[in-house]
């Protein structure tokens, strides 16, 4: 396996993120959106990228900043690098942001039909907090999930129908 960085996204990464993003998403964003993102002083956007050449994007995660608080938006690794811990290790990076910067919470919304994105966000200690009906555009509901980072009280987990790993 190559030896892969963490850094933040550029406009030269857009033509990848979009092909990453066509291939694991229903609904996926185009060159506008990640391009908007990368122009929003409280988004931000980062690419794990090969080190030899630092142009093959394997992954990225979009995030905001906001309030002493973060949503996390969009995470995606590329098909051929899936299982390999990158999704994780995205996830793991925002929260080590989050600690580092003494914010309160982290949450995201994620199709309930997803079941590796919940199981990945429950093995990072994300708690099921909330279900939104018809969320996303082809009328699926969504969880909203969150990791307490300062120690506050966690609202209750929901429960739901199927037992999720």
């Amino acid at each position: 396996m190559n030896l892969m960085s963490l850094r933040p996204a550029d406009e030269d990464d857009i033509e990848s993120m979009v092909r990453i993003e066509k291939s694991v998403h229903p609904s996926p964003w185009n060159a506008q959106h990640f391009l908007e993102e990368l122009n929003k002083s409280f988004s931000t956007l980062w690419v794990y990228t090969d080190d030899e050449t630092d142009s093959l994007v394997y992954g990225y995660i979009c995030f905001w900043e906001m309030d002493k608080e973060l949503q996390i938006l969009n995470v995606a690794v590329d098909p051929q690098k899936k299982r390999q811990g990158l999704g994780h290790g995205l996830v793991q990076k925002v929260i080590s942001y989050g600690i580092k910067n003494q914010l309160k919470r982290i949450f995201l919304n994620v199709r309930k039909s997803n079941d590796p994105a919940i199981a990945l966000y429950q093995k990072c200690q994300f708690q099921i907090t909330h279900v939104r009906k018809n969320f996303y555009s082809h009328s699926e509901d969504a969880y909203e999930m969150e990791v307490r980072l300062d120690g506050g009280e966690r609202v209750p987990e929901v429960p739901v129908s199927r037992k999720i790993h």
